[in-house]
């Protein structure tokens, strides 16, 4: 693990981009979210970052306490806050938890945003985590569609990129197979229960 010094920002956040969006090593971002934080416990970003590297270790219930935690504090920022609520629908789905209302939000939540709007986060770790972790194999497509989407250039490539419109797409629930339907963010992207 690189050596860092936790008290220079600048230094731990190229090392945690580093470790969790280029070399996928997500525990040892998680150990040195951890360590950033308990000396800079008031760092809501890197409080959104260590719920995503609770997501990204497969700590889902952590994860999914994390982040309803810090989806209540009103002083989160857009950018923050929507990229929270993505990964509270990612984390919802490993839980076989219901999205349907989280989507709504969501897409609520960019369609209220400025044109020029950018979520400016980088999923790339995630994407790299739902890929590979069979947990979220019945979700993989549609989620990694998601993240894609929130990485658009601006609030209406995002909303027509594929997973933030209002448009139909179906899911399976790993636990019992059944089919349901859930809000996504682009109809030219829906399809049917079937092609799921």
């Amino acid at each position: 693990m690189l050596h860092v010094n936790l008290d220079d920002g600048e230094a731990y956040q190229r090392a945690n981009w580093l470790y969790h969006e280029k070399l996928s090593d997500f525990g040892a971002a998680f150990a040195l979210t951890r360590q950033w934080l308990e000396r800079h416990p008031e760092d809501l970003f890197a409080q959104g970052d260590f719920a995503e590297r609770h997501f990204t270790t497969g700590r889902f219930v952590e994860a999914k306490e994390r982040l309803t935690a810090l989806l209540a504090n009103p002083e989160l920022d857009p950018q923050i806050r929507i990229a929270l609520q993505a990964l509270e629908i990612a984390t919802l789905l490993a839980l076989n938890d219901p999205v349907p209302q989280r989507l709504e939000r969501l897409r609520a939540a960019v369609q209220s945003q400025p044109q020029d709007f950018q979520v400016g986060w980088s999923f790339a770790g995630s994407k790299h985590f739902i890929a590979t972790d069979p947990r979220l194999a019945a979700h993989r497509a549609w989620l990694q569609t998601l993240f894609t989407a929130l990485e658009g250039e601006n609030r209406d490539a995002i909303l027509a990129a594929g997973a933030v419109g209002g448009a139909l797409s179906a899911w399976r629930a790993p636990r019992n197979a059944c089919r349901r339907q859930a809000p996504v963010f682009a109809g030219r992207y829906a399809r049917e229960a079937d092609s799921a």
